[in-house]
């Protein structure tokens, strides 16, 4: 199964915790502490999704995100940082933090929109619960930025920025954002990102070192190659990804973005493994309709609603078709 380094979830919760937001309940709930997390191992994405999933309807401030992307840390990035550090400019350094996104905390699909006067850094969601839209896109926006004020810090320059979007609508605390980004931000928009002009972009780095950079350059792709063989299989991370949704489930695209992959190559894996995303998401709403039906006192009205069907006869329909029997046949006869 596809893992994250468990650092960059520590940062995250310590954030959080420090916020008065409540961390340790949602792990206990979990059976983890956060002090036995051990920041030098790993952390399943479908886990930390999860988690962070089980918080966001709970906290006290739904805008909090920007303090906690705010805390990441530049050498937390390990040998990813240094390969930033030793390249000629920010244009190469963005470029390079792009192609190696998935050494990075990122859920948001980064890509890199070059212009004539300005270019656009956009993070695109991935398909993340609406519940947890906000807060993750938040995070992943103040931790990119976070990352490109340390690494201009070496410039002894403030690179400013143009301006910002974020994908969701305008929030009730909407004038905290153009103060945390200095610039002009836009609500509502079809992606997060933001807008830098190309002068800023040319600035030189003054530690860039070509030697050590080819090293590590050579490092992060080894970590890469390491991190995409450890997915053994494909069926069971999409799996765990679909069970953390309810009402709107992603598409295939938003969950292979979600795993650091493209569509194409999901389906692809997917085919090898002998199943269809098709079929893999009737699977996840199959368990979550039994364990609704087993454990909740939800009408079959509510429970087609929760797995995202419009109308109760079509989720009654496919029930019947998973099991047999109806979904009212089958609670009584669990009863």
């Amino acid at each position: 199964m596809a893992t994250r380094p468990m650092l960059g979830f520590i940062y995250v919760l310590k954030a959080l915790q420090t916020l008065g937001e409540p961390v340790e309940r949602v792990l206990a709930e979990r059976g983890l502490a956060l002090e036995q997390l051990d920041p030098a191992g790993q952390i399943s994405r479908q886990l930390e999704l999860a988690i962070l999933s089980d918080l966001a309807p709970n906290l006290r401030d739904p805008g909090c995100g920007l303090a906690v992307g705010d805390e990441y840390r530049f050498a937390g990035y390990g040998v990813l940082s240094m390969l930033l550090m030793t390249c000629t400019n920010l244009l190469e350094a963005v470029q390079l933090g792009v192609r190696f996104q998935q050494l990075t905390y990122l859920y948001c699909q980064l890509r890199f929109v070059p212009g004539r006067e300005s270019s656009q850094l956009l993070l695109e969601p991935a398909g993340l619960p609406e519940a947890l839209l906000r807060f993750r896109v938040d995070a992943e926006m103040a931790g990119t930025l976070r990352l490109v004020k340390d690494l201009t810090a070496l410039l002894g320059v403030t690179v400013p920025l143009e301006s910002v979007q974020l994908p969701y609508a305008k929030p009730a605390d909407a004038a905290r954002y153009p103060t945390f980004f200095a610039c002009p931000v836009q609500f509502g928009c079809a992606t997060a990102g933001f807008t830098v002009s190309n002068s800023a972009l040319r600035h030189s780095l003054p530690v860039a070192d070509r030697s050590g950079h080819s090293l590590y350059l050579q490092q992060c792709e080894q970590l890469l190659a390491a991190q995409m063989q450890s997915a053994q299989y494909w069926r069971d991370q999409v799996l765990a990804h679909l069970s953390v949704f309810q009402g709107q489930y992603p598409d295939a695209d938003q969950v292979a973005a979600s795993l650091g992959l493209s569509g194409r190559s999901l389906r692809r894996y997917l085919a090898e493994e002998g199943v269809s995303f098709r079929e893999l998401l009737a699977q996840a709403r199959r368990y979550k309709a039994e364990q609704l039906l087993l454990r909740s006192q939800h009408s079959v009205e509510q429970i087609a609603a929760q797995l995202g069907y419009s109308e109760p006869a079509a989720f009654i329909h496919a029930f019947k078709r998973w099991t047999g029997s109806t979904p009212y046949q089958f609670r009584l006869q669990a009863r």
